[in-house]
């Protein structure tokens, strides 16, 4: 027994072995006491595995490092049209439900696309409203919120933008006179009434309108001008005289005027070749209203500058007055513009 247990012993390595060679008591006739090393062997066997144990374990099983967080999932919990003129939109309620985001990513989709960015809004944002929508249109909204480690989760939310108003734009004129082909230095710029004859008029000559307006501004989501009329009302004063119908014609003025210098001798140029007409019959209707869509698409193009209508007739036998802004305020010219969209 003694030789075995010694030959345990030596295996052991040098540590080890002058370790349990301390811990060692001997006897009076110079034995070792097995007894002693049999308990202390296991025990330091023991202990010697379980440090290698938890050394590799701590090597090999090492805790990542706590992630960087990235910001909570913002919420739209309103779209709705917004109802302001002369630009329509939809506006956006954002529920912020992060402190630490860099922004936000905010994406729109109509009925059957895909997503496609359409901005992005800054940290803390509350609200959004998107003024490039078309009128009556399904659209979705998608936001997500992000910083340096990343994105966050994304919400959705849809409306539909309100349709196009259900009247035409109007515009009054802002300046009118009439010119007289009898008295060529005369000026009108401040008469209640205007006139026009074919010739052999009230006067007996040629009287032509002139008259202008300001466009009316045309919503965001208007594609263009679909139609446009030049409405001119009789004012059926003691010196109007229609002997019959007097079809009128509504052409371009080509350079600027003022209603209280323009004379016959002095009134501006007009571009002929596109022109509005109508024909007026003073005994049926008071109101005439003249198609003016060619040159108004015009102006609003920038084909031709705005500066106004001269409206004159062909129609050598008939006279006939009509109100001037001066006048009866409602029965003044008027522009009635539609749009599409």
């Amino acid at each position: 027994m003694f030789f075995r247990d010694w030959l345990c012993i030596r295996r052991f390595t040098g540590y080890v072995w002058n370790s349990l060679y301390r811990g060692c008591s001997w006897s009076k006739t110079g034995l070792l006491k097995l007894s002693e090393l049999r308990l202390e062997l296991p025990v330091v066997m023991f202990l010697g595995a379980t440090l290698i144990f938890a050394s590799c374990k701590k090597d090999s099983t090492s805790p990542d490092p706590t992630p960087e967080p990235i910001p909570a999932t913002p919420y739209i919990y309103q779209v709705v049209p917004t109802m302001s003129e002369p630009n329509r939109g939809m506006y956006l309620t954002i529920q912020d439900n992060s402190d630490n985001e860099n922004g936000f990513t905010l994406e729109r989709k109509t009925s059957g696309g895909n997503f496609a960015p359409l901005t992005i809004l800054p940290p803390n944002t509350h609200d959004y409203t998107d003024w490039s929508v078309k009128a009556s249109t399904f659209y979705t909204y998608r936001i997500s919120a992000f910083n340096q480690y990343g994105a966050s989760g994304s919400t959705e939310r849809s409306g539909t933008s309100i349709g196009p108003q259900s009247s035409p734009l109007l515009a009054y004129t802002v300046k009118d006179t009439w010119v007289d082909e009898s008295n060529t230095g005369s000026n009108h710029g401040t008469d209640r009434n205007l006139q026009i004859s074919g010739g052999s008029g009230f006067w007996g000559g040629q009287s032509e309108i002139l008259t202008a307006f300001v466009l009316p501004l045309l919503p965001q989501y208007a594609t263009g001008v679909k139609s446009a009329f030049l409405r001119i009302c009789e004012s059926g004063g003691g010196n109007t005289i229609y002997p019959g119908s007097i079809h009128i014609y509504a052409v371009p003025i080509l350079n600027q005027w003022s209603e209280v210098s323009a004379t016959w001798s002095t009134r501006p140029g007009s571009w002929l070749t596109t022109n509005g007409q109508a024909t007026h019959d003073p005994n049926s209707t008071s109101c005439v209203s003249i198609d003016v869509s060619k040159v108004v698409q015009y102006w609003y193009n920038g084909v031709r500058p705005n500066y106004g209508f001269i409206l004159f007739s062909n129609t050598s036998t008939s006279y006939c007055e009509y109100y001037s802004k001066e006048g009866y305020s409602p029965g003044s010219a008027l522009l009635e513009v539609d749009y599409s969209w």
